[in-house]
């Protein structure tokens, strides 16, 4: 399974990012970096100029060893970076009149200066994502992305307003829930050590949740009820993850064993991963319905077809795995 994490959930070392990095064959994020940039200088460059731009840096840095792994990474080719479709989804947000009810929130100069753009962006970053004049176009782009290269977006438990309407929004009723433990709390080596031991189970579990994530895609809309061929891939995955949680509890003593004096101490944590498919725009439409909720309505209601995107991703789904921490333990 390749998976897109946000770059929001790699300042804080929240559970989607700590589960994927263990459990994904690769993990995809945004990195923001100037507009343009070429080399590694333009990064220093920039860092130079825009303190926010630095700060956020620093606190990636934990994740170094997941990135020299070949474990994260940037972009799946050089043809679109998720910077690029984030671009693209704030375009549309300040230009299409089907958007009108976002308006207020863009902010319209989020791309006149390159600076200002990695100033806007770290800042948010290094903050949660306040401001949805930041944190939508980032969501909207990483989505689009993600449905681009088959990618499976890692979601948090749904807190806020916007993320409980995307739930809503979801294109199956029944979804697939599976029940395991991984590290809520390791510095990176561990976790490359981890993922290193665990191979075989994990090889495993990939290829399981993958054929999920297939056969919810496959599934027509709202219908993803029970059936044989659903029946067999649910069945995998459970035992796929059976076999991971056995292997990661008999091996977890060997991998905090490897662990340097220094690092944080092992914490190990049960979660849930709720699997589903959105739509591509989903963001855009559970951003628009807590607008109006909160009392910001556009002129007049709008349907699904005037908020699609205009192009091959106009009726496209993302597979979503929903991470939810059940308990905690230090390991």
């Amino acid at each position: 399974m390749e998976a897109l994490v946000s770059p929001y959930h790699f300042t804080t070392r929240e559970a989607p990012v700590m589960a994927a990095v263990l459990l994904a064959d690769r993990v995809y994020t945004l990195l923001p970096s100037p507009l343009g940039a070429t080399d590694s200088g333009s990064a220093r460059s920039a860092a130079d100029r825009v303190p926010e731009y630095l700060d956020m840096m620093r606190s990636w840095r934990w994740s170094q060893p997941l990135w020299e792994a070949g474990v994260v990474m940037p972009s799946v080719d050089q043809v679109v970076s998720p910077a690029a479709e984030m671009a693209s989804a704030w375009k549309r947000l300040t230009t299409d009149p089907a958007c009108a009810a976002l308006g207020p929130l863009m902010r319209l100069d989020l791309f006149g200066d390159a600076d200002d753009y990695l100033q806007a962006v770290a800042r948010d970053v290094l903050k949660a994502g306040p401001d949805p004049g930041v944190s939508v176009p980032v969501m909207l782009g990483l989505d689009r992305y993600a449905a681009r290269h088959d990618l499976t977006v890692v979601r948090p438990e749904p807190s806020s307003v916007v993320q409980k309407a995307e739930q809503r929004l979801s294109v199956q009723r029944d979804r697939l829930a599976l029940v395991m433990p991984v590290l809520l709390q390791a510095d990176a080596d561990s976790i490359v050590i981890a993922r290193d031991i665990l191979e075989p189970e994990l090889e495993a579990l990939r290829a399981a949740m993958n054929a999920v994530t297939d056969g919810l895609q496959a599934c027509p809309v709202r219908s993803a009820g029970p059936g044989p061929e659903r029946d067999a891939w649910c069945a995998r995955a459970r035992e796929a993850a059976a076999r991971y949680a056995e292997a990661f509890d008999a091996n977890l003593p060997e991998i905090a064993a490897c662990q340097d004096d220094d690092a944080p101490a092992l914490m190990r944590g049960v979660v849930s991963l709720t699997f589903s498919t959105l739509p591509v725009d989903v963001v855009l439409h559970a951003s628009t319905m807590a607008t109006m909720k909160l009392g910001t309505r556009p002129a007049r209601s709008r349907t699904t077809d005037e908020l699609a995107p205009v192009d091959e991703l106009a009726h496209a789904n993302v597979s979503s795995m929903i991470v939810r921490v059940m308990s905690k333990d230090a390991a």
